[in-house]
């Protein structure tokens, strides 16, 4: 059962659509927990007399590989190099804002156009954040847009639309248009896992049954934001 858990922990990450390291980490406690299982078979198999000197060999070996690997480890250096990677621009706590602002009011949100910087996740703490210093419940945010090749016709992503909004019910539409000329947009990350989504903004910015309620452009981070909301 171990190394199926092992097994499926290294082939889950590798299958799915989005390649992170991170998504790996859950595979190790069961590769060291398989590993000591074989372990401890292997010395339950030698024969009684060396069964303590093999125990206790393994034992001295993991507590020196332990002192070897703590002794050269950088964990605060490492910490800060994470923590680089892993936090977005300060730049982007303006539009963040903007967003929770446009917000307000409503019951139900649509998001498209969400990036890493901008997460999804993210987006849904700062309105949770602002509707606790409100006194008032924040909006419910609809399940997010399927994804869909970028090749997609027109035709075809307006049909994705209309069945992602009949589902969700948005009262309002938050769009995420990052341009051209932010240093992400040609970035591998957006490209590969983001970018299909400008054509769902195209699609809603052509929508008749939609108007653009409010827009925002963010000169220094490359980004315009639309908030769109049934036409009446």
């Amino acid at each position: 059962m171990l190394l199926l858990m092992a097994g499926l922990s290294f082939l889950l990450p590798t299958l799915h659509p989005y390649k992170v390291e991170r998504f790996l980490a859950t595979a190790f406690p069961f590769v060291l927990l398989a590993a000591t299982s074989c372990a401890s078979r292997l010395a339950h198999g030698t024969p009684l007399r060396f069964r303590r000197f093999v125990g206790a060999a393994l034992c001295a070996a993991a507590a020196l590989g332990i002192a070897v690997v703590a002794r050269d480890a950088d964990l605060p250096g490492r910490l800060a190099r994470d923590y680089r990677l892993y936090s977005a621009d300060a730049a982007f706590r303006r539009p963040l804002d903007w967003i929770a602002t446009a917000a307000a009011g409503s019951r139900r949100l649509g998001l498209v156009g969400s990036f890493s910087e901008l997460s999804e996740n993210l987006i849904r703490c700062r309105l949770a954040q602002r509707g606790g210093i409100g006194g008032s419940a924040g909006p419910e945010v609809t399940p997010p847009l399927t994804r869909f090749p970028r090749e997609l016709p027109a035709a075809a992503v307006r049909a994705r639309l209309d069945d992602w909004r009949r589902e969700g019910r948005p009262d309002r539409i938050v769009a995420l248009r990052l341009l051209p000329g932010s240093p992400l947009y040609a970035g591998a990350d957006y490209q590969t896992y983001n970018a299909w989504q400008l054509a769902a903004i195209d699609g809603l910015a052509a929508d008749p049954t939609l108007r653009v309620a409010a827009r925002q452009r963010f000169a220094d981070t490359q980004l315009e934001i639309l908030v769109f909301t049934p036409a009446r």
